[in-house]
């Protein structure tokens, strides 16, 4: 018997028995087969290495796109009131506060002002003459916008006042040259449905007069004045430099 066992171990093939690795067990094996590519594996890839905060860069990262939102905010909001100057008021001029005005208003809508903001802001840019026609200005006017606005457009921007006074009260810019002086007169004098381009002789040197008047340049005015110009035609090309 012993001898045919013997005989059946060298015919037969030597099958050992291996028990699987206990999967627990792997890392340990992994560490003694003495590789440092699959340490380095083993630590960076570990599935069991939960408590990692994977949510809290995105946190960071929100914190820190909202706070650069609010300052290109703020910036923008700083930059719009920057850009508004002073109004004095001293020109009197009705196109020019007009304008003024409209740039104060679309800075305030691009900041998403306030009622109490407008009316802070519009004060703090009157000087000279406009701030003292502020000051003397009823409370309710000044803190409360739609009455603010309302009453420097009645005062600096001809609002409510007919476009014939607008014409007959024009007068010459600082800035501008006598030929744009009487483009504008021109444009006024139409709106006020004046013939100051078409009309009989008298309507049209009326228009030459008044705008001879108004130029603010006494030497300028002598020699317009000499020249006996009957209409605004002749005017001009007198003026076309």
């Amino acid at each position: 018997m012993s001898r045919f066992l013997r005989e059946q171990q060298i015919s037969m093939p030597n099958l050992a028995v291996r028990a699987l690795p206990n999967p627990g067990t792997r890392d340990f094996e992994m560490k003694s087969a003495g590789s440092d590519a699959l340490k380095r594996l083993q630590w960076e890839y570990d599935p069991g290495d939960l408590d990692l905060p994977t949510a809290a860069p995105a946190a960071v990262a929100t914190a820190a796109v909202g706070s650069s939102e609010s300052a290109l905010i703020q910036r923008v909001r700083i930059s719009a009131i920057s850009d508004l100057k002073e109004f004095t008021g001293k020109d009197q001029d009705e196109d020019r506060a007009r304008a003024w005005i409209s740039k104060v208003k679309s800075s305030f809508m691009r900041d998403q002002a306030s009622d109490e903001e407008e009316c802070l802001t519009l004060a703090d840019l009157l000087s000279g003459p406009a701030k003292n026609w502020y000051r003397q200005l009823p409370r309710s006017a000044r803190n409360k916008w739609t009455e603010l606005l309302r009453s420097f457009q009645i005062q600096y921007c001809g609002f409510g006042v007919s476009v014939a006074r607008q014409y007959y009260q024009a007068r010459k810019r600082s800035d501008e040259s006598a030929l744009e002086y009487l483009h504008r007169l021109n444009v006024a004098g139409l709106r006020a449905r004046l013939k100051v381009k078409d009309g009989g002789t008298k309507e049209r040197k009326e228009h030459v007069d008044h705008f001879i008047e108004t130029l603010g340049d006494p030497e300028l005015a002598d020699r317009l004045t000499l020249l006996r110009l009957s209409d605004a035609d002749d005017l001009e090309e007198v003026l076309w430099p």
